[in-house]
């Protein structure tokens, strides 16, 4: 039998039928062992306007149909070009281009290339170093896991990091004497407006520091909202709410709910100036990027948050689970951080940790996670915890089902402690 491979899970524990999905519904997900639990983390991964959404289902049939695929190498088509306005007008006009791609790996590459090729049209060759913060995830190529701050086993992989460096989120001097040093050959700055990974916030000085160097020293700012964007930090965008816009804004996971492989760059009006004065192409290209399909999802999305009432009820949801999540902290005594819908329960130690996973068979996360999942609910797996990204369409009864089953797994776990 043709094995499967299953990201981040080792073989031995492949094909599990309690991690198999055979149908889905709303924010419900159905395994093929017979449970049902509620999705959690769907906010994060892809789906935070339900599954089975029929408004994008409707918008894709067209095109589906007739013209489900053409390329952008050399071509272009109209929803594309729709998608990309759609983008544009809900961060703000002052972005004059879009760069399609089909993952948040391959989009968080193209910004790289998009800043080197930009330097060396200004005659500024030598500005190659690209910034990102310390504990950073942007994605899983060669390229975009140098880039990535948090510990993805880069060194078993080679991975070329001599232009990146990784910076702290909450230390402004640390920024300062690196560019005072290296400020000139820095091509980028690319920041998560919160780290996925642990769900840990940047400080407003930094943010504030950064911005000041952006004048000073010419670098490009980009945004990586792939699971930051459509409001689950309250606005559209994430990085609309720092002291200064980027000038690239990288979108992708919830672009299309889920229903096709696709991602943005917003380009900034000054950032491609510099390409329309040297009539100069952007050398990056992938065939599957800005297919009609995709582009009709992404169309689809659009349409579905202007008749929902989007602002509303991310406000609401935002409110339901962090009342949860307060109360869990609370009841079990638990580490607690975020806003939004990110938030992040745990235990703050190794310890916690490893009792919590000490009869597990494997890998000790899944062992967790699976845990919640036997108790309805699907989590992400976090460092000393989990992080819960609920979607936007979540009801309140939803969430009332959401934190029981988190209660009950919590309470499970909290009797494993061996020294209680």
């Amino acid at each position: 039998m043709v094995q499967v491979v299953e990201s981040f899970t080792a073989p031995g524990m492949m094909s599990s039928p309690g991690r198999r999905i055979v149908d889905a519904d709303g924010i419900q997900l159905k395994f093929s062992d017979g449970r049902v639990a509620l999705c959690a983390t769907s906010g994060l991964w892809n789906v935070p306007f339900g599954y089975g959404n029929t408004t994008v289902a409707e918008h894709m049939e067209q095109p589906l149909r007739s013209l489900h695929y053409g390329t952008l190498f050399r071509y272009s088509n109209d929803y594309a070009d729709r998608a990309a306005q759609l983008l544009v007008e809900a961060v703000g006009d002052s972005y004059q281009a879009v760069i399609f791609g089909t993952s948040g790996s391959a989009l968080n590459d193209a910004a790289v290339k998009f800043a080197r090729q930009r330097a060396v049209l200004q005659g500024k060759a030598e500005k190659r170093i690209v910034v990102t913060f310390r504990g950073s995830y942007h994605g899983m190529t060669l390229s975009s896991m140098a880039l990535s701050g948090e510990r993805l086993g880069q060194a078993a992989f080679s991975v070329d990091i001599r232009f990146v460096r990784h910076l702290s989120l909450d230390d402004p001097e640390e920024w300062e004497h690196f560019f005072e040093r290296f400020g000139n050959q820095v091509a980028l700055v690319m920041l998560e407006p919160m780290l996925g990974s642990g769900v840990f916030e940047p400080t407003q000085a930094v943010l504030r520091k950064i911005a000041q160097l952006r004048d000073e020293y010419d670098f490009l700012l980009m945004a990586d909202e792939v699971a930051t964007g459509f409001y689950k930090l309250g606005t559209f965008a994430a990085s609309m709410q720092w002291p200064r816009m980027p000038d690239l804004i990288g979108f992708s996971k919830a672009l299309t709910n889920g229903a096709a492989a696709s991602s943005m760059l917003l380009v900034s009006e000054e950032s491609w100036s510099v390409f329309l004065e040297h009539d100069c192409p952007f050398m990056h290209g992938e065939t599957q990027a800005g297919s009609p399909l995709s582009a009709a999802a992404t169309i689809g999305v659009f349409d579905f948050m202007s008749q929902y009432e989007i602002e509303w009820h991310v406000q609401h949801v935002s409110e339901g689970i962090a009342a949860t999540c307060a109360n869990l902290e609370k009841q079990f005594h638990l580490a607690h951080r975020g806003r939004g819908l990110f938030h992040f329960l745990g235990w703050g130690d190794d310890a916690w940790w490893k009792a919590a996973a000490q009869d597990a068979s494997g890998d000790p996360i899944w062992h967790i996670v699976d845990s919640f999942r036997e108790h309805g609910v699907v989590v992400q797996p976090s460092i000393h915890g989990i992080q819960i990204i609920p979607q936007i369409v979540t009801t309140d009864a939803e969430m009332c089902q959401i934190g029981q089953a988190l209660s009950e797994t919590f309470e499970q776990l909290e009797r494993s402690r061996p020294w209680k």
